[in-house]
């Protein structure tokens, strides 16, 4: 019992340098954020700056994801595990390259168009992000855990 992991209290193994590590790239993000505004920022036009924190916003949010998409396959199921690999790899390439447009547009060709066309372009490119999503993912059901009885008294 004393050994015991508890879900309740948080206390997993590898969660603690992970909390760590996602704290302080929030707080790297959000000092270089401050940083960028201060002293870089009048450089550039407002799409451009967007596309500098939607890009760095990406790299953030690509390392928490990383660390914690790891330590969350500890606890699936073998099966499910083993057909999630491409599924993974597929995702991250597709929000990768959703991300790269995004990024490429605003620093590149938005300056050239209005904000609602700007707007539209880039929404456009979350729909066809979310939709390769779906394609990707639709068939992972069947693999499963049916039951949840056991996480669900873990959690409690």
């Amino acid at each position: 019992m004393e050994n015991e992991i508890s879900l309740e209290k948080g206390n997993l193994p590898g969660m603690g340098w992970r909390k760590a590590f996602s704290i302080m790239t929030g707080v790297i993000w959000l000092s270089y954020c401050m940083i960028w505004l201060f002293f870089y920022a009048d450089g550039y036009g407002l799409l451009q700056n967007l596309g500098i924190f939607l890009l760095t916003g990406i790299i953030t949010i690509a390392a928490n994801a990383g660390i914690w998409a790891s330590f969350g396959l500890r606890f699936a199921p073998e099966e499910l595990r083993r057909v999630a690999g491409w599924r993974i790899i597929a995702s991250v390439l597709t929000a990768f390259g959703a991300g790269i447009f995004a990024v490429a547009w605003l620093l590149f060709y938005g300056q050239d168009f209005n904000g609602y066309q700007n707007l539209a372009v880039l929404a456009v490119d979350l729909i066809v992000f979310a939709g390769l999503q779906a394609a990707i993912w639709v068939g992972i059901k069947k693999y499963a855990k049916d039951d949840w009885s056991d996480w669900e008294q873990a959690c409690h």
